[in-house]
């Protein structure tokens, strides 16, 4: 059978030196091959030009390369990929352009168009006859049959072996049928093209090596050996650049070769050295008391004590006082003083008068304004926070270990009585067996034993390790690291960093008194709101925003005439004078509005005037930061009602970021000390039993458990999945129903993986201990098993596994290889295909080896097993089976004078 793993073997340099019984070297090729090896040789880059399709398949042209291939300067050959993409490419072309006869041949359909070759014609001919004889004709009837059909190919009565020449059929048959072989090889899903012409190929070989030897085959073996174990070796060049990487790597390249598996059994039990001797005297009774008493005991005090002292105050007083004074006085006095003095004369008469008037107003206006505003603010200590934590926490535990044996001998009898008590040996028979043309996958697992060593742990300790040192710091702990820490010392319940930065908003109202309905005023009390605003524990206010609103004053107001004495009683707004104070950290101050004041200077619509003043935000920083309650007072002067919108930022406090990172620490510690409390107790009970025991099965149920987890470990390198996740196909939520469409989609996978390899012949070599982890040493070197081979699997740090696959489907399990793919990429044999494994047969497989094992060798083995025998014989023993210093090799002076072990010997006895 030829395979692409044979096909691979021209990687070896010096392949003209290899023998031509075990090699089929086929370095002719016909023009496929040789477009293969042009696409590997640099060439210089040259004008393009109209490509032409050749016979080969490749498209070729003088200045162009073929389809997925790139030359850098015009010297560089095509990159690796872009080689193997062009090669299967044109492989899949030239395998659509076989002649019909030639794909008739190789498919193996009958056709009324025989081949044009009569070397071709021959080999089809040859090949069926020598499949009905099982390969292994004898040598007479494989010349008989060659002959005959030769006679009738080239119309000769007698052709002689000795010197018939088959010419230029032979050498163009061969490298039509290397061509096909090549290009099947690059193309998945023609494996079974791939392996019918390789075998017609060695055939070929077969027929060619009977002529250039000129003699008949030595026997029937050999003619088998030709055909069934010959390697055939690809061209090189271009094998084995065009091929793809493979997507399964193993430790040495998969090749058909012998299998040789290494099948034991045991034979008996013997007793073995001496393991203890006890002696009773005559009329002596003795007694072996062993009292093993063993204490542990382990305090653990924990205190810590915190206080923190913290003294703050904030007080705020603003006190704002209006007052208007307006004094009038008006003095009117009317002063008349009339005086009439008359004297006349008429005619001579004289006559003489006298009037006079005085008139006194007097006015006195006096007006008083005085507007005070104050604000008092004290920062000072007047309240005291104490935080005073102590935890103290004593845990004391005692644990004791007691373990009496009493073993007692009374010998009345007036002889002395001696008791031997030997070790119990098993002795196991090994035979090598030889299977003959096995392709063989080979890997290396380290340490094999973990899953098993944990699942054969004695009860409650599987899952327990030693939780060490606590090494952590409470300064180690951030946002980044608490999850991953949790997770590490299996905490629940951890709350998670607080925010650095949290923001809270309120809203505050105030409005002035009622004024008078009829009356007029000079001035009225300003609107005010205040508020003492709540922050969240462990933060400090940092920040603050502020919008306000504000409805101006609308009423009968007193005022003085602008440009005369006097005053008058006017309906307006009232200008607006706003301060907003936060603590005495922040203020800020609004004047909106005109210099008169006055919304609507039209007085017939001053009493359906309304309005109101949206003062823009005010953003500050606090001079220093504050904590757990920050107030604001907003005073609005000239407004009838305000509100504001007043958000502030606070920041995390680094004490309470300490203080959470301080309560992880906590719960970290006490889960640790929790688990380390645990891991003690588990010690103290693995002291009874033995801290290396394993609870063990039969030693047939041992072997089982291995080779299962050798088969686990071994689907995961194939699979590429670490850790192999199986391939389950069943409802997540009902898990005892299947799901159909996953069923059918793993089939495929399971079913190949399980049939393609014979998993009875899997031989495996365990290395020891010390290829493991360092620290798991101490625990692999000190284990101990009643079963030595399981004692030796697990203690394993690797373990080095060949794994053989089944003989007709090396094919199958080569594409795998190199594609991951199963059954070559098409579905799974029917029964009427070679490659079908039927249940009954695969029962027979799980149950026993495969039936064409040749026997070879054997040997047995003594291994050493932790049971003691007492000897029915007080003698002390001998070495029955000893195999060194045999005759004629003895010792010059033999020790042991009673080699047939009868009669006590005592040194200096004669």
């Amino acid at each position: 059978m030829a395979d692409l793993a044979t096909f691979q073997m021209n990687r070896a340099p010096a392949r003209a030196a290899l023998q031509e019984d075990h090699f089929l070297k086929l370095e002719a090729g016909g023009p496929f091959v040789e477009a293969l090896r042009a696409l590997l040789a640099p060439r210089p880059p040259e004008p393009s030009q109209e490509s032409e399709v050749q016979d080969d398949g490749f498209t070729e042209a003088s200045g162009t390369e073929p389809s997925g291939t790139a030359v850098e300067g015009g010297e560089a050959a095509a990159s690796g990929l872009q080689v193997a993409e062009a090669a299967q490419a044109a492989a899949r072309r030239h395998l659509a352009t076989l002649p019909d006869a030639l794909q008739a041949s190789l498919d193996l359909q009958a056709t009324t168009t025989p081949p044009d070759s009569w070397f071709l014609r021959l080999l089809l001919r040859l090949d069926e006859w020598l499949s009905a004889a099982d390969n292994t004709p004898s040598p007479e009837a494989f010349d008989r049959f060659l002959q005959r059909q030769l006679g009738r190919l080239v119309d000769q009565d007698e052709v002689d072996l000795a010197t018939f020449d088959p010419g230029p059929e032979r050498t163009t048959t061969c490298a039509a049928l290397v061509d096909v072989l090549c290009a099947a090889l690059l193309v998945p899903e023609s494996w079974q093209t791939a392996q019918r012409a390789g075998r017609l190929l060695l055939v070929a070989g077969l027929v060619t090596l009977r002529f250039d030897r000129c003699r008949p085959f030595e026997s029937a073996g050999s003619i088998g050996e030709l055909l069934q174990h010959r390697a055939p070796l690809l061209p090189s060049p271009p094998f084995p650049e065009v091929l793809p990487d493979k997507r399964v790597h193993l430790v040495r390249a998969a090749t058909v070769s012998d299998l040789y598996v290494v099948r034991s059994e045991w034979r008996c039990y013997e007793a073995g050295e001496v393991a203890d001797i006890t002696n009773v005297l005559a009329r002596e009774k003795l007694e072996h008391k062993r009292l093993s008493i063993e204490e542990r005991e382990l305090t653990d005090v924990l205190g810590e004590e915190r206080v923190t002292t913290e003294e703050r105050s904030d007080e705020s007083k603003d006190q704002v006082e209006l007052s208007e004074e307006t004094q009038r006085q008006v003095d009117l006095a009317v002063h008349a003083e009339g005086q009439v003095s008359s004297s006349g004369q008429y005619g001579a008469a004289k006559v003489d008068s006298t009037v006079g008037a005085s008139v006194d107003f007097s006015v006195s206006d006096a007006m008083r304004r005085a507007t005070r505003v104050a604000r008092e603010a004290v920062h000072r200590a007047t309240a005291a926070i104490e935080n005073r934590r102590r935890t103290e926490r004593t845990e004391r535990m005692l644990t004791r270990t007691e373990v009496t044996d009493t073993h007692s001998f009374d010998n009345p009898s007036p002889e002395h009585v001696r008791g031997v008590y030997r070790w119990v040996d098993r002795i196991d028979r090994y035979q090598v067996v030889r299977y003959p043309s096995r392709l063989q996958l080979e890997f290396q697992l380290p340490e094999p034993g973990n899953a098993l060593r944990r699942l054969l742990a004695p009860s409650g300790t599987a899952a327990l390790d030693d939780p060490g040192v606590f090494a952590l710091e409470p300064t180690q702990i951030d946002r980044a690291s608490w999850s991953t820490l949790a997770a590490r010392y299996k905490v629940l319940g951890i709350s998670p960093p607080p925010d650095e930065s949290v923001a809270v908003s309120v809203t505050v109202h105030g409005s002035t008194s009622t004024l008078p309905k009829d009356e007029a005023v000079w001035n009225l009390a300003p609107a005010t709101a205040k508020e003492e605003i709540a922050l969240p524990p462990g933060y400090e206010a940092v920040h603050v925003s502020i919008s306000v609103r504000a409805d101006p004053l609308l009423g009968k107001f007193v005022r003085e005439y602008t440009d005369s004495t006097g005053t008058e009683t006017i309906e307006r707004f009232r200008s607006l004078s706003v301060t907003a104070t936060v603590a005495d950290l922040a203020e800020w101050h609004w004047h909106p509005g005109d210099h008169g004041n006055t919304i609507q200077p039209d007085r017939t619509q001053r009493k359906n005037a309304t309005a109101a003043w949206q003062l823009p935000s005010q953003k500050g920083q606090l001079t220093y930061p504050v904590r757990d309650k920050l107030p604001v007072r907003i005073v609005a002067a000239g407004a009838e009602s305000v509100s504001a919108a007043v958000l502030v930022q606070c920041a995390l406090t680094d004490a309470a970021y300490q203080s959470w990172r301080q309560g992880v620490y906590d719960l970290l510690l006490a889960a640790h000390q929790e688990a380390q409390r645990e891991y003690r107790e588990e010690q103290a009970r693995l002291a009874m039993r033995g801290a290396s025991s394993v609870r063990e099965r039969s030693p047939a149920r041992n072997q089982q458990m291995v080779r299962e987890e050798l088969r686990r470990l071994v689907l995961a390198w194939l699979t590429d999945q670490s850790p192999f996740p199986g391939r389950p196909a069943v409802l997540v939520d009902h898990p005892e129903n299947t799901h159909l469409p996953t069923a059918l989609e793993v089939a495929a996978d399971i079913q190949f993986l399980e049939q393609a390899f014979e998993w009875q012949n899997m031989v495996y070599v365990c290395y020891p201990y010390y290829w493991a982890r360092t620290d798991q040493w101490d625990d692999l070197r000190l284990l101990e098993t009643a079963d030595p081979e399981l004692g030796q699997f697990l203690r394993a740090g690797s373990v080095r596994v060949v794994l053989p696959a089944r003989p007709s489907m090396q094919c199958q399990v080569e594409h795998w290889l190199a594609f991951r793919q199963p059954w070559a990429s098409g579905t799974p044999p029917t029964p009427d295909k070679p490659a079908y494994v039927s249940v009954t047969q695969e029962i027979r497989d799980q149950l026993l080896p495969p039936p064409d094992g040749i026997p070879g060798e054997s040997w047995e083995v003594r291994l050493p097993t932790p049971f003691r025998w007492l000897d029915a014989s007080a003698r002390l023993p001998h070495n029955p089976r000893g195999v060194l210093g045999l005759p004629p090799n003895e010792p010059v002076r033999p020790l042991c004078d009673h080699p047939d072990g009868h009669g006590d010997h005592v040194d200096g006895e004669e």
